[in-house]
C-alpha cells in the first residue's frame, strides 16, 4: 500500500503546518516509519487511511481533531492513492516476472536438433533436453532393475 503510506506521511507534516509545529528530524522518521507500518496493517478499503492516521498522529503527539481537515478530500485523495498502490503494485508484478525469464533456461526452437544438458547435481546421472520435450538419461549409465515378486491378496 504505497500509497497509503506516502499519504500518511504527507497529511501528518500538513496538519504540523497548519498548526504552527515545526517537526524535528527524528519526528520526522517516526512519522515515516510509523506511516510505512500502519499502511502494511492497513485494510484494502476506501478510506481505511483515515484510522491508520491516528495511529501515525498520535505517534508524534500532533492534534488527532484537526483530521477534519482532510475528511473534507479524501474522496479525492483516496482514488489517488489508488492508482499509487496499483503502479507499486504492477512494477512488483514486473520484478519478479523479470527475475523469472531471467533464471529460465534456455528455450530451443522445435526445427533444431541440438540437445541443451539440464541443470544437475553431482549424484544424478546426466539428462539432456531435446526439442521434442523429451527427457533422456545418459546412455552411459545403466540402471538395473529387479522383477517385483508376485504375491497374492486375499
Amino acid at each position: 500500500m504505497d500509497g497509503t503510506a506516502l499519504y500518511e506521511a504527507v497529511a501528518s507534516i500538513f496538519i504540523a503546518q497548519i498548526n504552527g509545529i515545526s517537526l524535528s528530524f527524528g519526528q520526522v522518521i517516526t512519522v515515516s516509519i510509523t506511516a510505512t507500518l500502519a499502511s502494511i496493517g492497513a485494510a484494502s478499503i476506501p478510506s481505511a487511511g483515515l484510522v491508520t492516521m491516528l495511529i501515525v498522529l498520535s505517534a508524534v503527539g500532533l492534534p488527532a481533531d484537526d483530521i477534519s481537515i482532510i475528511i473534507a478530500v479524501d474522496w479525492l485523495l483516496d482514488r489517488l492513492r489508488t492508482c499509487v498502490n496499483i503502479c507499486g503494485d504492477a512494477v512488483g508484478c514486473a520484478f519478479v516476472q523479470a527475475m523469472i525469464e531471467r533464471n529460465k533456461p534456455p528455450r530451443v526452437h522445435p526445427s533444431s536438433n541440438n540437445s541443451l544438458p539440464l541443470p544437475q547435481d553431482e549424484e544424478s546421472p546426466t539428462t539432456y533436453f531435446t526439442a521434442e520435450s523429451e527427457f533422456h538419461a545418459n546412455p552411459r549409465r545403466t540402471v538395473q532393475f529387479e522383477p517385483m515378486q508376485q504375491s497374492s491378496f486375499r
